[in-house]
């Protein structure tokens, strides 16, 4: 350095990093060079630690894709984010959105092409059985969109997971807004295209109003009506049918638009360091579905085909409290949800059922379906210096009510176009022209589920233990309209139309009369236990500036279901009882040569269990397939294989692309197959 200075005593100060300094003072009173040797320095640093993590809020649309990018399995999912950006009404219109996901008759989904009965559904981590008598799906129409926080479709089994899926794990979770303070009233209105303010004529559904309904709107049968009509004399049937009311009048059904009101708020509590969340939703929409449903014989042969159309008005009631306390890096906290659901339906098809002596059919249906759902859930999280302690309790009811549907079908022959359609009665009840169709069904569950995370010799240890129940109690009640076969039936009754054919003047001695379909088979009680252990661990290692992540473990399940019935003459009780026991191992492997790109590999054995009805022998007409369908005993578990492997790009931003590819190897799988006769 060359430094200009006047004849003086000047001070320099000399320093470098990592070197001790030189702080003097010089007398300069003539040009000179002056060196300046600097002694190293040791500076001595205390420990220095680093943490980081990702709040998984699952309300931005970038905090989901960073949690994604980060997680060891595969799966995809809405935020909340998404969410609001949608107009879907309910959480199965939510799920059109998600990659790899498609619904069924609005409100069943299949995960990856697989059935739904291979996916499971839970609300806020905790287990929902179906509402439904027939199938093993969650009905996810069910739970409004506007109390949807997101939604989660886990595609890998990872050991702490339940076994019994191989489809989609599939999680939403309920709004939970604890860290801001949001109050927000909203009313939405939208109209469909050629359905909106337009008039159809249906029959029935007239048990809807703007509040749902009454039970007595929709009672099918007279309270005074006998538990078992086949012990009342013939000749004193006609008595309590002239008590029914006659729902095949045809009305008119003016198509309103839908519509949507909610109510959101979440902050702080008065007390420090509570927080809650409260959303209540009110909804009315009216649906018109055109819909073809056709069948083959195993040689190819048709079996029926029909071509119809279905209308639909629903309401639904939902609400939420959610109530959450941190403190001291603890949290607890509650949630309560309920959802009351109601639905009127008028449904027509017209084809032709080949395996009925060709005959030309027209088949309606008219009825009334009530849903509820009951949640309560405590929860919690506790750290104790490096552990992580995870837990929640909950219980939950599935009401599924259908007080009334009644079915008609007319039917001539298909070689004669000019001939009358005539009603199609025998001298029984029987499934598929039943008069009135009621039945019952209630599930209770309770669940426990632990967690406990913790550091091991650089690898991420998990363990936990799951305990869940099912009780069921079923009901099922057929009374059919019979025809009098006695040698003087007035036969020109049978070419009235549905809203004239049974009103009350036409049960008489020479007309129609009742009858009930008794089986001991219509009645069932059952429970499912489950219980589970598991242990993971997660192992991150790097080669170079490679990054390797491989987590594996097991988990240990084990199911008991038993079936309390009767015989079909209703005479000895029946008992059906399974135990499965089985041990499941997961392997994941996520390579990242980028922090932008994933490369994800698994393998996994999971199990796919009957269903209390698919193991009951009670047997059940379905409109739709236009078939019985039965359970069977003699089922058992599936075993399932399932492979991954998936490449995932990330932007910085919002963006991620990805492509993956799986295979599923199934042994023993339950599946519907038709038993002719």
């Amino acid at each position: 350095f060359k430094i200009n200075v006047s004849k003086s005593k000047v001070r320099v100060k000399v320093s470098y990093v990592g070197y001790k300094t030189i702080d003097t003072v010089i007398a300069v009173d003539k040009e000179s060079v002056i060196n300046f040797r600097l002694k190293p320095d040791v500076i001595e640093l205390g420990k220095v630690e680093v943490t980081g993590s990702v709040k998984q809020d699952n309300i931005s649309l970038k905090s989901f894709i960073a949690t994604k990018q980060m997680s060891m399995g595969i799966f995809d999912g809405l935020s909340y984010e998404q969410i609001k950006l949608t107009t879907a009404s309910t959480s199965s219109d939510l799920m059109t959105k998600i990659v790899g996901v498609s619904v069924k008759q609005g409100k069943f989904v299949n995960v990856r092409g697989v059935e739904e009965r291979y996916s499971i559904a839970t609300l806020n981590g905790s287990f929902l059985p179906s509402p439904e008598p027939d199938k093993k799906a969650f009905t996810f129409d069910l739970i409004p969109s506007g109390l949807v926080q997101s939604i989660k479709v886990v595609k890998t089994f990872s050991p702490d997971l339940p076994g019994n899926f191989s489809g989609g794990f599939i999680d939403i979770k309920t709004i939970e807004f604890s860290d801001s303070m949001i109050n927000s009233t909203d009313l939405s209105v939208s109209t469909i295209p050629d359905v909106t303010f337009k008039k159809f004529f249906v029959y029935g559904m007239d048990r809807l109003n703007l509040f749902g309904t009454s039970a007595k709107q929709i009672n099918g049968l007279p309270s005074d009506f006998p538990e078992d009509i086949t012990k009342v004399p013939v000749e004193e049937r006609n008595v309590y049918a002239r008590s029914i009311k006659n729902l095949w009048s045809k009305n008119s059904f003016y198509n309103l638009p839908n519509f949507k009101t909610s109510f959101l708020s979440s902050g702080k509590l008065i007390f420090n360091g509570f927080n809650y969340s409260l959303g209540l939703i009110y909804e009315g929409f009216s649906h018109k579905r055109d819909f073809e449903v056709y069948e083959y014989e195993g040689d190819w042969s048709k079996r029926f085909e029909f071509g119809g159309s279905r209308v639909s008005r629903e309401m639904r009631f939902a609400g939420l409290v959610d109530l959450k306390s941190r403190f001291l890096n603890q949290m607890i906290g509650f949630r309560g949800f309920a959802v009351g659901m109601f639905e009127d339906e008028s449904a027509q098809m017209r084809g032709f059922q080949y395996t009925d002596q060709g005959a030309e059919q027209i088949h309606m249906a008219i009825r009334f379906n009530q849903r509820n759902l009951y949640f309560g859930q405590v929860y919690g999280e506790n750290n104790f210096g490096s552990v992580n302690l995870k837990w929640q309790g909950s219980i939950s009811s599935i009401l599924n009510i259908e007080p009334d549907t009644r079915r008609l079908v007319y039917g001539r022959d298909m070689n004669d176009p000019n001939a009358k359609f005539a009603v199609i009665l025998g001298p029984q009840a029987n499934f598929k022209n039943g008069g009135i169709l009621s039945s019952n069904l209630r599930d209770d569950v309770r669940e426990l589920r632990t967690s406990v995370k913790f550091p091991l010799f650089g690898m991420d240890v998990k363990t936990g233990f799951d305990f869940w129940e099912t009780k069921r109690n079923f009901e099922f009640r057929l009374i059919g309209v019979v025809v009098n076969l006695n040698g003087i039936t007035d036969w020109r009754m049978f070419y009235l139309p549905a809203d004239s054919i049974f009103i009350p003047e036409n049960f008489k001695r020479n007309g129609f009369s009742l009858d009930e379909y008794k089986a001991g088979t219509n009645k069932y009680r059952a429970y499912d236990k489950n219980m589970a252990s598991y242990l993971s661990l997660g192992i991150p290692f790097r080669l170079r500036s490679q990054i390797f992540n491989l987590a594996t473990g097991f988990r240990v399940e084990m199911v008991k279901q038993n079936i309390y019935t009767k015989d079909f003459a209703g005479i000895n009780e029946v008992l059906i009882s399974k135990t499965y026991f089985d041990v499941l191992p997961a392997v994941e492997f996520k390579y990242s040569p980028t922090y932008t790109m994933n490369i994800k590999l698994s393998y996994s054995q999971t199990i796919n269990k009957p269903e209390l009805r698919e193991i009951s022998p009670f047997a059940y007409f379905d409109f739709y397939t236009q078939t019985s369908v039965r359970g069977d005993s003699s089922l058992r578990r599936a075993l399932v294989f399932n492979y991954d492997l998936r490449f995932e790009l990330f932007s910085l931003g919002e963006d991620m692309i990805s492509v993956g590819i799986f295979h599923k190897h199934i042994n023993s799988p339950i599946e519907k197959v038709i038993v002719s006769g």
